[in-house]
């Protein structure tokens, strides 16, 4: 069986992309996790 070139550099592509996305999601979560710690901060400096 041969391996084309342009079949890997799909396969390529798409794993990149993959990456790129679980990226962009990790940055997503993390800026929600940042949103999340600062709104708790704002409530306790509401508190006391």
């Amino acid at each position: 069986k041969e391996i084309y070139i342009w079949d890997l550099e799909a396969k390529n592509e798409k794993l990149q992309k993959k990456i790129e996305e679980e990226r962009e999601a990790k940055k997503f979560r993390e800026q929600i996790l940042r949103d999340c710690i600062k709104d708790k901060q704002k409530k306790y400096n509401i508190l006391y």
